[in-house]
């Protein structure tokens, strides 16, 4: 088996550097579990802090309380959030 989609995980209320300008170096692979795999990059509407993980392409449909939500399916896509 080949690797999966290579996303960028992380949390802001863990790792300050992981707000809407993150510079990350560290890509996860997602694997090949999922069907649809795709970067996450949510923004809590009430914290205000972002996150960064392995999802589906439809999360966002699924995501409750988020100022921000894109999905995208290309190694490190989830970096930065676009101004």
């Amino acid at each position: 088996t080949g690797s999966g989609l290579k996303c960028y995980v992380c949390e802001e209320l863990l790792d300050s550097s992981c707000g809407a300008t993150y510079n990350g170096t560290t890509l996860t692979d997602c694997g090949n579990l999922l069907p649809n795999r795709a970067c996450v990059t949510i923004t809590e509407s009430i914290s205000g802090f972002t996150s960064r993980l392995c999802g589906i392409s439809g999360q966002c449909a699924l995501t409750i309380g988020a100022t921000y939500c894109q999905t995208c399916s290309v190694d490190g896509c989830n970096d930065s959030i676009p101004s």
